[in-house]
């Protein structure tokens, strides 16, 4: 008996150190509108690695990468929003001429999420010695 209250001991204790040494993101979602479908989705911030030690945001649709977003915001209505790049940049639109990138419109679902997530997420890659490019206009 008291092998098993100390195992279950020990065990609590390392998941709780370990817990308490993890840098865990906050995790929001948001609306992403796509004008090429005249359609939105509801989409996740996460991070899309650049190279070895620098990443960009983008925001990700049923975890797959959907557009990269444009850190120039304003708040309208109470709540944070901006424009994104459709993640596959390459891509080119008849009516858009050569090089265009369709550009969607992103909005907060909930007041002052859009910051303090972004700073989670600095906070959680700087531990592993990643660092953020911030994409503008």
């Amino acid at each position: 008996m008291k092998k098993t209250l100390l195992t279950i001991l020990l065990f609590g204790t390392i998941v709780m150190s370990i817990c308490n040494n993890m840098a865990l993101a906050e995790n929001f979602t948001y609306k992403v509108y796509n004008p090429k479908t005249n359609k939105s989705a509801i989409a996740e911030l996460g991070t899309l690695r650049v190279s070895d030690n620098k990443y960009i945001l983008g925001f990700f649709v049923n975890g797959k990468p959907y557009c990269i977003v444009n850190m120039n915001t304003e708040k309208r209505d109470g709540l944070i929003c901006g424009k994104c790049s459709e993640f596959n940049s390459s891509v080119t639109y008849a009516n858009g001429g050569s090089n265009s990138v369709l550009e969607f419109s992103w909005r907060e679902l909930s007041k002052n999420t859009f910051f303090p997530e972004v700073d989670s997420i600095v906070k959680e890659r700087a531990e592993d010695n990643m660092w953020l490019m911030v994409v503008e206009d």
